[in-house]
């Protein structure tokens, strides 16, 4: 089973367009930029990532396979939440060095109120709350799925991040990026463990959520170089889906890049309230 391109259609917006003003309120929509990475090891990709930050002047960063200990003094415009798979990583306790670390960045300068989620259940997963008004937030979930051949290992994580999708899409929308180690498309089936790929195929099904850059809301090209696969995904709620504006696979050569895994770049118009005599 896998999942076929989904036929909505890009709603087009422009950065900042004031809507209405209600109870002394701008009801505004504002462009929010979010890039994925697999960065294999942020050590030896440190001035890779910091290249991407100036290209695409994104808000917010969701990262996997990084060195936390080094993250934290990567960018002082940025704030991060990490953590890192112990089960996977070597001297964690002084190194913090691991493939199964995972965070999200976010500028500090960004319009919206961010809290972190606790996400202690698993050391693969970490998640925060984009607080856009008093009454409407979107959860962005940053995810490293086992690279490993055991299935079992595979279902387990999956299910715990569909626990989450599940718990908080009750409330708002979600967005769920990283790297799945598996692909979703047709066109991918000889390249990638296709044990994995229906499993995640039915977890994306199942949660109404969109693969956005492996559908026709982006140019889909290929985000693993070695087997030229869509192994990097940003998965959204199909409530705001029509909200993306932008979503590409950034291409091989764009930056100078030392990880095996290219960068996916989106962009999504949120609503937004400001005080309306600011």
């Amino acid at each position: 089973m896998s999942i076929q391109p989904s036929q909505i259609t890009i709603k087009m917006a422009i950065t900042l367009s004031y809507i209405h003003v209600h109870f002394g309120y701008l009801i505004t929509t504002i462009m929010l930029s979010i890039v994925t990475w697999n960065v294999r090891g942020i050590m030896s990709s440190a001035v890779c990532l910091s290249e991407l930050f100036r290209y695409t002047n994104c808000d917010i960063a969701v990262l996997s396979e990084h060195s936390l200990q080094f993250l934290n003094t990567l960018d002082k415009n940025y704030h991060i939440i990490g953590t890192a798979d112990t089960n996977v990583n070597v001297n964690i306790e002084t190194s913090k060095f691991g493939k199964g670390g995972v965070a999200i960045m976010y500028k500090k300068t960004l319009k919206f109120n961010i809290k972190p989620i606790n996400c202690s259940v698993s050391e693969r997963l970490v998640g925060i709350e984009i607080q856009c008004n008093e009454s409407y937030s979107i959860f962005v979930f940053s995810v490293y799925l086992p690279a490993d051949s055991y299935m079992q290992n595979y279902k387990y994580e999956l299910n715990i991040v569909e626990d989450y999708v599940n718990n908080y899409s009750q409330f708002d929308p979600v967005i769920v990026a990283g790297d799945f180690n598996t692909s979703c498309r047709v066109t991918d089936l000889e390249r990638t463990n296709v044990n994995k790929s229906i499993i995640f195929s039915d977890f994306i099904l199942r949660n109404n959520i969109v693969p956005v850059n492996a559908s026709r809301l982006c140019d889909t090209s290929f985000t693993y170089i070695q087997t030229r696969t869509v192994l990097d995904y940003f998965l959204i709620s199909e409530e705001i889906a029509g909200d993306v504006t932008f979503c590409e696979n950034i291409p091989k050569g764009t930056l100078s890049l030392t990880s095996d895994h290219l960068p996916v770049f989106l962009k999504l118009s949120l609503p937004y309230v400001a005080n309306s005599s600011n």
